[in-house]
């Protein structure tokens, strides 16, 4: 980083002590004080529950002190009680969400009743004002959701039960219902991206229980990446910016869900979904191509029972739900023509005639592909920039061109079961157990069935939740939960894939079609364990409401180790293929990527402890302030069997080439990236004012806090590459086929691996092992800065909420956070060029190594946004608005926790667009129980029972850099390990993007970074917009003799317009079809699953079904 950006840097840095200092010298003895106070009960850290909370008044709005409230869920008969304190306050926490009877007594006073509404993660409000002892009882009917929201800070939605159960959810997918949240944008990705925060960075759970992936901190989705279980699901309730301090672990959204729970009413469901190929409409690419409609087939089923064991005791809830899908695709393949392929043989016949067999067996498995008979030329020839065809082919294409409709299957099914018990006044316990099975469609491949990838993924999860009630004024709740599952990939055979062909190849630039699926590192994937405690006590105090908590995760990893140990060759582009793999006169080469695993497992753990206290504090009846502390303890994850390899910080350790390799790394490591475990203090303060009191309908709201983001499991997986157990070698200066002896890319690593394997324990240095393997490739290695640093946020907001009228309420707001110590991945640490180049040295800083990726913690982001939402809970249905604005920046590539830079000296050079910028996003979802019965009069037979649902989204189109490719691919043979090189941008206009009519580049414009990385900005260009609609009609029918039933008849039309959203061009200088729009996109979500199949097209689907 140059000296400016270090003194801002540091500017940053000093700004942000002061800040914590101020707040931290308040919060600590806020937490001391609740914990010594409060004991060991302790409050949990994600919500499964709402609250009532209220002021009791006299007619004359006086206080009334000592009341008696007791709310009984309407349900399952459970009472809550609490008494108003001298100002006439009263909180009854930690309320499962259902409809509750609120009845208050009181001595001079009558008694008054009414219902309340509670929803998950909400306050809702329970003011009552009490008629004189003699007078009718008071009781007020109607519950209704709350609009406004009153008692903190938090910036929250919730979408109802009423939504959950109504929407046209694709797939049922539980994950889809969190963006139609206002501030989450659809990114395409299974999570959005919520006020700009990395995709990875969402804590999402169930009943209290983590649900996301530690592995990687995303979805946990199972077999068909959907995560099913939405008739199970109550409620769903997003914060985006939590400053209770109960909200953490990671430090973007908290998403939580709750379960359905049995009644003393029995009730169900049986549906049944189906949706065939003569539902869905053909690719807007297949159309153009002519390519058939590929086979497709959607169906899936849930069924449900709950009710009562013991009347207000003892209840039960069961659900199955299952999802079984032929997957249709429409992908574009590129193939190598018949005059390249002729004139690659007559080449290699005449230079490295070993090399004419393989190849053979490469170009028939490309002629023999489903679809190669309808394909055309690639216009323009199809050829790489770099290589033009010989005599007497000139003029011939490089390469055709055709849309595969290949399909695969994959199915899912999911069964849960929940009892909750009633055990008295004051205790109240719940069991929820969930069994997931299923076979993931991981893959579809275009060339070739048998290279498909498919994975078997059993998973088994449960929770435990106890509460009890001490007096009227306090609660405590425990939570205990497990989770396991299983996950592995790769090809159905993989012993038949590999003979097909022995690995993986690649096209650096994307002219031709990967040959061989993902086989290079097939057969990877992890079995992975949670177990979770959480403990949580509120205590209400005068005008406080005291909340602590605690929470403690620990992750097991049995992570398999892939290590591309089936081999990958990536050649720069035609001209190194035709040439065997390399072509010194122009540069275009072929890296070959070999890892030897000496094992195949490695035990990974890791754990999360978390605490914080929260002090509720009602300054006056119109004015809520939330102070809380929040603090997080992550270990670094460990290796049970000391498997780590690791010289530390690369930076820091001795270059010296005459030093032994085994006096450089460090072998037999516990933890590979250091500690990371420093306490994480994270401050909050949080406001909610009712400036012209509680019935003008205003409320301002905000706060400001600090937030801390964790690592996954996988930040560990690269350090299990490291020599000498699993080294990988990637040499380039070679040939593709294995027949070429010493000259074979393969053959050569594989000289290097014995080598170093039989010299490391004899403490051989790097001139010895050259001599004794002529060109020997050293291997490369994974390292972490020192210290590495958790990301850590700074984030804000401040709203103002209006009831418009009786069910409607307008929300506006302006959020906007600030990241530090973002985790980045540093390529280019001992990256050389042997010409000049521009911020590289002309000879490797560390001879005895190859490329070297580094983790570092010096990333940063902002983002600023502001969210307006509209809520109408009419008499009929339901209508929510959201529209964001937002502008997101970083540096580097990627939109998850760990981004990618360029160039390692320069880091501010990347700062720029997010990888998820999206300036304008608007979404929508409404539900409505059509009164044309009221309208038309007539049989309720014909004209009732009739229900509109639908959701809707837009937005701008996603942003994206113009990439070369082929400097990329040469600076790799000097150890460079980035994902990506930005070209030159030479100036000029830059075309609209919305259709493949037009180029959305002009090649002329754009220039290959040939002796500098490129003066590009980073995300400077923006792809086509996205929109999409889905809607359901549905006809209920009275079943006769069963009044509590009803049969209904729905269809389902997702994406209903068939509008065509297209995927951003083609951006890598030098590809043929550079510019050109070659694709569509999609929800991640989708009838078929989220595994690739073709979702882009409209979709109808049937359903029967019966609900009691």
């Amino acid at each position: 980083m140059d000296r400016c950006a270090t003194m801002a840097a540091m500017g940053r840095r000093g700004s942000r002590r002061i800040v914590m200092r101020i707040l931290k010298s308040g919060f600590v003895l806020l937490m001391a004080v609740g914990l010594m106070g409060l004991g060991q009960r302790l409050w949990a850290q994600a919500s499964t529950t709402g609250s009532i909370s209220g002021m009791i008044t006299d007619p004359s709005g006086a206080a009334v002190p000592n009341a008696a409230v007791v709310a009984i869920n309407s349900g399952t008969g459970a009472a809550h009680m609490a008494r108003t304190d001298a100002h006439g306050n009263y909180v009854l926490p930690l309320l499962a969400p259902a409809t509750y009877t609120l009845t208050v007594n009181a001595t001079g006073f009558a008694k008054a009743q009414r219902s309340v509404l509670v929803e998950l993660g909400q306050v809702s409000s329970g003011a009552l004002k009490l008629a004189l002892a003699g007078s009718t009882q008071t009781v007020e009917v109607g519950a209704a959701p709350p609009l406004l929201q009153t008692q903190n800070g938090n910036v929250a939605s919730t979408i109802s039960e009423k939504q959950v159960r109504e929407l046209p959810i694709p797939g049922g997918d539980i994950y889809d219902l969190a963006q139609l949240q206002p501030g989450a944008v659809n990114t395409g990705s299974f999570f959005p991206s919520v006020d700009g925060m990395p995709t990875s960075s969402n804590m999402y759970t169930l009943d209290g229980m983590e649900d996301i992936d530690p592995y990687n901190n995303n979805t946990n989705g199972g077999a068909t990446n959907l995560l099913l279980g939405i008739n199970d699901v109550q409620e769903v309730t997003t914060v985006s910016n939590g400053y209770s301090a109960k909200y953490g672990t990671l430090a973007g959204s908290n998403v939580s869900m709750v379960t359905k729970s049995g009644t003393n009413n029995f009730h169900g469901n049986l549906i049944f979904d189906w949706a065939g190929e003569n539902l869905m409409a053909n690719d807007f690419f297949n159309n153009a191509s002519g390519t058939p409609r590929p086979t497709s087939m959607a169906k899936q089923w849930v069924g449900s029972v709950g009710g009562p064991i013991l009347h207000n005791k003892l209840f039960f809830f069961v659900d199955d739900e299952g999802l079984a899908v032929v997957l249709p695709s429409s992908q574009l393949a590129t193939i190598p023509s018949q005059p390249y392929e002729a004139a690659t043989l007559a080449n290699l016949t005449a230079n490295h005639p070993a090399s004419v067999p393989f190849y053979q067996s490469i170009f028939k498995l490309y002629n023999g592909a489903a679809g190669a008979s309808r394909a055309t030329a690639v216009p323009g020839g199809g050829c790489s920039s770099d290589f033009t065809m010989p005599a007497p082919f000139a003029g011939a294409p490089c390469a055709m061109q055709f849309y595969s409709n290949a399909s695969n299957f994959a199915w899912e099914n999911v069964t849960v079961a929940k009892v909750d018990w009633n055990i008295d006044p004051s205790d109240h316990a719940d069991v929820h157990w969930l069994l997931d099975r299923g076979v993931q469609s991981s893959g579809i491949d275009p060339i070739n069935p048998v290279f498909n990838q498919v994975s078997n993924q059993p998973e088994f999860q449960a929770q435990a939740n106890w509460e009890h009630t001490f007096g009227g004024s306090a609660v405590n709740s425990l939570l205990l939960a497990a989770q396991h599952y299983n996950a592995a990939f790769g090809p159905p055979n993989l012993a038949s894939a590999l003979q097909t062909f022995p690995g993986q190849l690649d096209f650096g630039d994307g002219s031709i079609t990967t040959l061989g699926g993902f086989d290079g590192s097939a057969n990877v994937g992890r079995a992975v364990t949670r177990i979770q405690i959480s403990d949580d006590f509120v205590k209400t105090i005068g005008a406080h409401s005291f909340d602590v908590g605690f929470t403690g995760s620990k992750y097991l990893s049995n992570t398999l180790i892939g290590n591309n140990k089936n081999g990958d060759w990536v050649t720069s582009d035609m001209d190194s293929f035709y040439n065997g793999g390399l072509d010194t006169a122009t540069g275009s080469n072929t890296q070959y990527a070999k890892g030897y695993p000496a094992f195949r497992m490695a035990p990974l753990e890791m754990m999360r402890i978390g605490g914080y206290a929260d002090d509720n504090w009602h300054v006056t009846p119109r004015f809520m302030l939330t102070l809380g502390l929040r603090m997080d303890h992550p270990t670094s994850p460990s290796c049970r069997q000391n498997c780590f390899a690791s010289p530390g910080d690369f930076l820091a350790m001795n270059h010296d080439a005459t030093q032994p390799y085994n006096a450089a790394i460090k072998t037999g490591l516990n933890n590979a990236i250091g500690n990371i475990g420093a306490i994480e203090w994270q401050p909050r303060i949080g406001f909610a004012w009712q400036p012209w009191g509680a019935s003008a309908g205003t409320v301002v709201r905000g706060g400001f806090g600090l937030f801390a983001d964790n690592f996954p499991i996988d930040i560990a997986s690269g350090f299990l590459g490291n020599l000498p157990l699993n080294p990988l070698f990637t040499p380039s200066n070679g040939l593709i086929s294995p027949a070429e002896g010493n000259n074979a890319l393969s053959v050569q690593a594989a000289k290097a691996q014995a080598a170093l394997q039989s010299g490391f324990s004899n403490g051989a240095t790097l001139a010895q092992l050259q001599a004794a393997v002529p060109g020997f490739q050293p291997p490369t290695l994974t390292t972490a800065a020192s210290p590495l640093q958790n990301p850590s946020y700074e984030k804000w907001s401040l709203q103002v909420q209006r009831q418009l009228w009786t069910n409607a309420a307008l929300t506006v707001g302006y959020e906007g956070n600030k990241g530090d110590h973002e985790l980045m991945q540093n390529p280019a640490l001992n990256t050389y060029s042997k010409t000049a180049y521009a911020g590289l040295p002309g000879a490797a800083p560390d001879a005895r190594f190859g490329k070297v990726l580094e983790y570092q913690s010096n990333g940063s982001s902002n983002y600023n946004g502001m969210t307006g939402t509209f809520r109408d809970n009419f008499t009929s249905g339901v209508l929510m608005l959201n529209y964001t604005w937002g502008h997101s920046m970083d540096q580097g590539f990627g939109s998850g926790q760990i981004r990618m830079v360029e160039l390692p000296d320069n880091l501010q050079a990347l700062y720029g667009n997010s990888d998820d910028d999206i300036p304008n996003s608007f979404s929508g979802n409404y539900v409505w129980n059509v009164p044309f019965q009221k309208w038309l009069g007539g049989s309720s037979t014909l004209a009732g029972g009739w229900q509109v649902t639908g959701t809707f989204m837009a937005r701008s189109g996603l942003p994206y850099s113009v990439l070369d490719t082929h400097t990329r691919s040469v600076l790799s043979r000097t150890n460079y390990d980035g994902r990506d090189v930005l070209a030159n941008f030479l100036g000029g206009a830059v075309p609209g993007c919305s259709s493949p009519d037009q180029s959305c580049l002009v090649a002329s414009e754009f220039s290959r970074a040939s002796s500098a990385f490129g003066n590009q900005g980073r995300n400077m260009f923006r792809g086509p917009g996205f929109w999409s609609t889905d809607l359901s009609v549905q006809k209920g029918f009275a079943v006769p003799g069963w009044e509590s039933a009803q049969l209904a008849l729905r269809a389902n039309a997702y994406n209903l317009f068939n509008h065509v959203n297209f995927a951003r061009p083609v951006a890598s200088l030098g590809n043929p079809l550079f510019g050109q729009i070659t694709g569509t996109t999609y929800n991640a979500s989708s009838i078929l699953g989220g595994n690739g199949g073709d979702a882009s097209v409209r979709m109808i689907q049937l359903q029967i079904g019966l609900t009691w």
